[in-house]
């Protein structure tokens, strides 16, 4: 039996994908602001407006609503079948002394989805 080679998805087959959850499809969709939710809008800084906060808006199915960070980055962690670490070090708002991306932020207004995407990215591709 031969393999055969996989063609990259389009992005309309990948706007139809998007029903699964994935650290992928939220890549994608953090990429996409036109794929998401009616009224989300965007603040790394608040659970419910970060990266955690669409992937619930996406599929709250899979992914429940959660009250606090550290429950929701346990929630990501379990869902994406990652350790926490590597979950917190994504999602998680880092404070105090602790480095995100490379520098302290003073706020989160500099952190974008595509910053997060990037984690996501990096992540996936050290995984494999």
């Amino acid at each position: 039996m031969t393999q055969t080679a996989t063609k990259p998805q389009t992005e309309t087959e990948k706007l139809f994908a998007l029903d699964k959850p994935s650290l992928e499809n939220l890549s994608y969709a953090l990429r996409h602001p036109e794929t998401w939710p009616k009224g989300f809008s965007w603040y790394f800084g608040h659970c419910n407006q970060c990266a955690m906060g669409l992937a619930h808006r996406l599929w709250s199915g899979p992914i429940h609503s959660f009250v606090s960070g550290r429950e929701a980055v346990s929630v990501m962690a379990r869902e994406f079948a990652m350790p926490y670490e590597a979950a917190e070090s994504i999602f998680m708002k880092q404070t105090g002394k602790r480095r995100f991306f490379g520098f302290v932020p003073r706020t989160y207004n500099g952190i974008t989805p595509e910053m997060v995407a990037d984690q996501i990215d990096a992540y996936i591709a050290k995984a494999r």
